[in-house]
């Protein structure tokens, strides 16, 4: 009968290595100056400057809201949902894909045709200091009351 081992056991078969040593490793040897300590110090000694982290700069700022990460995936959730309701000309117009249609409204260049495709409301009549001089602006329709306080010509209806 075979001898059984077991992890507390003091003396324990040596675990063969499922690497066939004949093959050639994974392993990227052209990496090793990139990777080794000595090397990156020994450069840093030298030129003072430490080159192997990366280039991408940092970016401050306060990114805190009062929306909770729930709230965000629920928000998620709905734009889906309302991108889905959309006719499916519409869908196949942004490619069924509701990042392709949020671009697609960021862009000013695309604000008359999101107006026909009824994303935006039509503008309406400008007014105030937009408005054209040569013609006044119109007065309000509505009845104007008797300043009599009641004695009116026109019998209640």
């Amino acid at each position: 009968m075979g001898k059984s081992y077991s992890r507390f056991s003091e003396v324990r078969p040596r675990r063969r290595s499922l690497q066939n040593p004949y093959t050639s490793s994974r392993v990227q040897q052209h990496f090793k100056d990139e990777c080794d300590v000595n090397v990156i110090m020994a450069r840093y000694r030298k030129t003072g400057q430490i080159s192997h982290v990366s280039n991408a700069q940092a970016i401050a700022g306060d990114f805190s809201s009062n929306i909770d990460f729930q709230a965000q995936m629920q928000a998620i959730v709905d734009a889906k949902k309302a991108f889905a309701d959309l006719p499916s000309k519409i869908r196949s117009r942004f490619n069924h894909d509701p990042g392709q249609l949020v671009d697609f409204l960021r862009d000013d260049k695309n604000r008359d045709e999101a107006i026909s495709l009824g994303f935006i409301d039509k503008p309406q009549m400008a007014s105030g200091a937009d408005a054209d001089p040569a013609q006044p602006p119109a007065a309000p329709q509505t009845p104007a009351e008797p300043a009599s306080g009641g004695a009116s010509s026109d019998p209640p209806a």
